[in-house]
């Protein structure tokens, strides 16, 4: 009897060991595929990335710029896949909505406005004051 319980004993040992095991596999695996994610691009390459937009931004910028930044930004959407897609905070998210005549704010928000690899994300334009 004492051989029986000692062996079902050590099947459950070498159970729990075998699933903590394939547990910190797993757990590695995706930590693994998130820092590859995250790091495919250079910090030059970020750079050269986020530069399609920043230029764009600023406190008193033309309409005609802010027209030219969403079709930047349209362009960009159309030719990458939905990992590098930039989108709008607020309510102006299109050309239709920018009049020539204002001066618009266009900032990339602090909250959600960029990738955890630092990518830009999103641009808020909004009219100036």
């Amino acid at each position: 009897m004492e051989n029986a319980t000692k062996a079902l004993i050590i099947a459950a040992a070498i159970l729990i060991a075998i699933v903590l095991i394939s547990l910190g596999v797993f757990v590695l695996g995706q930590g693994t595929e998130m820092v590859k994610e995250n790091s495919d691009m250079s910090p030059m390459q970020i750079s050269a990335y986020n530069s399609k937009f920043e230029s764009y931004l600023g406190e008193k910028v033309s309409g005609s710029k802010a027209k030219q930044l969403i079709t930047t930004i349209e362009q960009h959407n159309r030719s990458n896949d939905s990992t590098q897609q930039v989108g709008f905070e607020g309510e102006i998210n299109s050309a239709s909505k920018i009049n020539m005549g204002n001066t618009y704010k266009i900032t990339v928000p602090s909250n959600g406005g960029y990738s955890k690899s630092g990518l830009i994300v999103k641009v808020k334009i909004e009219v100036a004051s």
